[in-house]
């Protein structure tokens, strides 16, 4: 299942460098970055008898960002931007189903798939594009972009404990049929995609500070 990921970067600073009159040759990046993932991926037990893909939804992440842009004239150039964020993630949910057969003995019964448990989170991403400028005002400088990259999600502390139990209508003992326990780490890979924009505000000619930039990101984890 494909998941979208909503990234907000606000950024405390930003350099430009200005090796040519009339535009900066090359420009550098650096600043703080939130990350607002959706990591919700919450599947009935349908299709798989033990698909239960659970999570608490988002994952607020904090982390760096930088980049580097190449400008080959006053409204085009060719960025490369990097970010990495942290943040913990809850994977607590149910997943119930039931079932009933008027003629039979198991009338009302219910089935329950239950899990609790976290993981520490890290994400890094890698992405390299266009980036499009106006220029026209000396105040400030509006800029968009889309860029095209990587991303890897590198899970650590993985530790959930899931429980299955299933009752029935005419009786009211609750029956514990599984138990399972998840621990480790792991590393996913996936092709990701930015498209967004913001603001710099300029101090002077090499010095600029930039208004909270926000990007759209779309990898493809499965």
């Amino acid at each position: 299942m494909r998941k979208l990921i909503f990234v907000g970067i606000m950024v405390l600073a930003m350099s430009g460098l200005a090796l040519a009159q009339d535009f900066p040759k090359y420009e550098v990046f650096g600043g703080y970055s939130y990350l607002r993932s959706n990591l919700g991926n919450s599947t009935s037990w349908l299709g798989s008898y033990y698909n239960t893909d659970f999570s608490s939804g988002m994952l607020n992440g904090h982390g760096f960002e930088g980049s580097f842009t190449y400008n080959l004239n006053r409204m085009f150039g060719i960025k490369g931007d990097f970010s990495t964020h942290f943040g913990k993630v809850k994977m607590d949910g149910t997943d119930t189903y039931s079932y009933e057969y008027p003629e039979d003995e198991y009338y009302g019964y219910t089935r329950t798939y239950t899990q609790k448990g976290s993981a520490d989170v890290r994400q890094y991403t890698y992405l390299f594009g266009p980036e499009f400028s106006y220029r026209g005002n000396k105040t400030f400088r509006p800029f968009a972009h889309a860029l095209f990259g990587f991303t890897q999600v590198d899970v650590r502390k993985l530790n959930v404990v899931g429980t299955e139990t299933y009752e029935y209508s005419d009786d009211s003992t609750t029956y514990i049929d599984d138990r399972w326990t998840t621990k480790g780490s792991l590393k996913i890979n996936a092709f990701a995609m930015a498209f967004g924009g913001g603001v710099d505000i300029n101090v002077n000619d090499k010095v600029s500070l930039r208004l909270p930039q926000i990007d759209y990101i779309r990898p493809t984890f499965r």
